[in-house]
């Protein structure tokens, strides 16, 4: 049966698509803005970009070319107290090309890029115009997850037997800005000062690896060092000592220092901190009752010589966590096999390789220690947690101030008087799950279901009381049942709490500024096409967070002055 023919029979493939949250050495100009004066230290600001597909990079840009285009500033003048650039999914997307991209910064800088990023066309512009136009080029009677798939098959060549996210990210994704730099090349000017993290998970539990069987479920487990793999057969796979459910996921993080830093980088796993280890337990065939190989996996893995690309699909390959056998039932084992094939595999044995598994043995990917990473987002907004970790690590994180964009369809509402906030913005006080160890994604959380570990990092009370600032501004249109368009900014003055998963303690304290775009007719991924679709809502959002960062509050301030204060800039 071919890979198209799986994909039909295959009544998950459409959550999993929908659960899509993943979804620049030229240099800038560095003249600074004489109107613009620093309210902030150097490096004293922190900022985390969200994930959520083509969605979410097309409301970063909206951010970022609002505060290019109000005063002409350049990357340089916007960026030039920020410290650290951490980011998932189609925040890495983002971020990478902002990073490390010529051709990405001088499109960005462009003096009428708010008029121009989203239009499509050969000659488009912008990276959204760009997009659009290579949809458009694809079959016209299709809709949905089928439109979508055939994108992905025109531009990525054949999917049978082929792992195929990263050539989507690469051939795709990145098409019009390719880099083919490691995460430790050569910068941007105005980045290359900063730490830059992108986040992603480790699939951990029951997991499909990517031989090629019929009959056989192959699975491994990774447990931390106290604890061993127990593989059951047909059964699935567990830790020893573990009560209740076990993660599907655990944390990792690529990054890459400047030369000068005197930072220890972070970990790679940040769960394991210094001394502990994961052991990986393999089964050969699935009637076999305990692990043919155990192997362990320590956690000096140095990540900043991993090719950029690799990095930003495994930070954005939310398919793939379709490949952890907890995600669906047991019946539905061939769709976590399909799955397995959009995480991307690497090998952990000394250093940190990206490869294609296909064909390997089970023998040989215990032997060589491959693991499958897959998108960060379950853990969203991990950018922000990567943040905190990083700064613990450095004992730089007291009176942190980190600036969180976040884009959403859904607002959470923590009741009384208090503020909505986008739902990765609640993940991180301990609220908005479905229930305390699960992310559902789709429309109102009835997609895939992952099991993940505890999201909180900081205490529940601020987000429950009022913040110390709101403001908010909504389109028209807002008052249309069933359609929010709103951009929200709040903030708070939060205290850590421990969380080992992210090797955070807790007591730290600092501030945290939230830049909500809520906007619930854009999908993290364009299904609704072609010629337009869904890049009309793309587009329209990108215009509306410039125009709506100009409405100002009751006391006549605008969001745009609350994010340029948020970012140590006065004007």
């Amino acid at each position: 049966m071919n890979w198209l023919k799986k994909l039909e029979n295959t009544r998950y493939f459409g959550k999993f698509i929908s659960a899509m949250r993943a979804l620049f050495p030229a240099t800038s100009s560095t003249s600074p803005d004489s109107s613009l004066s620093p309210i902030a230290k150097p490096d004293a600001v922190h900022i985390a970009f969200a994930g959520g597909g083509w969605r979410a990079h097309a409301a970063h840009a909206g951010w970022t070319i609002s505060l290019l285009h109000n005063g002409k500033k350049t990357l340089e003048d916007v960026f030039t107290h920020v410290g650290t650039i951490s980011s998932n999914s189609g925040g890495s997307w983002f971020s990478t090309m902002l990073v490390y991209s010529d051709d990405f910064v001088k499109a960005i800088e462009a003096p009428d890029a708010i008029n121009t990023w989203s239009n499509a066309g050969s000659n488009a512009a912008g990276w959204l115009g760009k997009q659009q136009y290579h949809f458009d080029q694809v079959s016209s009677h299709l809709s949905g997850y089928k439109f979508l798939a055939e994108v992905f098959k025109t531009y990525t060549g054949s999917f049978e037997n082929a792992i195929y996210w990263n050539k989507v990210v690469t051939d795709l994704v990145f098409k019009d800005y390719p880099i083919s730099a490691p995460l430790n090349g050569t910068r941007q000017v105005w980045a290359q000062d900063k730490a830059l993290l992108l986040a992603a998970t480790m699939l951990t539990n029951e997991v499909v690896l990517g031989q090629n069987v019929e009959l056989d479920k192959q699975y491994y487990q990774a447990c931390f060092s106290d604890s061993t793999p127990i593989l059951k057969g047909n059964d699935g796979a567990s830790c020893s000592g573990l009560a209740g459910r076990s993660p599907d996921v655990t944390p990792v993080t690529f990054s890459s220092l400047p030369n000068h830093s005197t930072f220890t980088s972070p970990h790679f796993f940040p769960a394991l901190g210094s001394h502990r280890k994961f052991n990986l337990g393999y089964t050969e065939t699935s009637w076999l009752s305990s692990p043919k190989a155990e192997n362990s996996i320590a956690n000096s893995l140095p990540s900043d010589h991993v090719p950029i690309m690799v990095a930003a699909a495994a930070s954005s390959a939310a398919v793939g966590f379709g490949a952890s056998h907890t995600v669906l039932s047991s019946k539905t084992w061939e769709a976590n096999y399909l799955a397995s094939d959009e995480a991307l595999n690497f090998q952990l044995e000394g250093s940190m390789q990206h490869l294609i598994a296909n064909g390997m043995t089970v023998e040989e990917l215990a032997k060589k220690k491959i693991v499958q990473l897959a998108d960060g987002g379950p853990v969203d907004n991990s950018g922000v947690a990567q943040i905190v970790s990083f700064l613990q690590q450095n004992n730089q994180a007291n009176d942190f101030n980190i600036v969180a964009f976040d884009n959403v369809q859904e607002l959470y509402p923590p009741g009384g008087s208090t503020v909505n906030v986008g739902t990765d913005i609640a993940y991180l006080f301990g609220k908005g799950l479905s229930d305390g160890n699960q992310f559902c994604s789709g429309s109102h959380g009835k997609g895939i279901c992952v099991t993940v570990p505890n999201l909180q990092i900081f205490e529940l009370a601020p987000l429950e009381s009022k913040p110390l600032l709101t403001w908010s501004a909504a389109a028209p249109d807002d008052n249309v049942s069933g359609v929010v368009h709103q951009l929200i900014y709040t903030k708070y003055s939060v205290t850590t709490v421990a969380n080992p998963t992210f090797a955070i303690t807790k007591g730290t304290k600092g501030t945290l500024h939230a830049f909500t775009c809520a906007w619930s007719d854009a999908d993290t991924a364009p299904q609704n096409c072609p010629k337009g679709g869904d890049f009309k809502a793309y587009a329209k959002m990108l215009k509306f967070i410039n125009t709506g960062l100009k409405q100002p509050d009751a006391t006549g301030k605008t969001g745009l002055k609350y994010l340029e204060e948020a970012l140590g800039l006065k004007s």
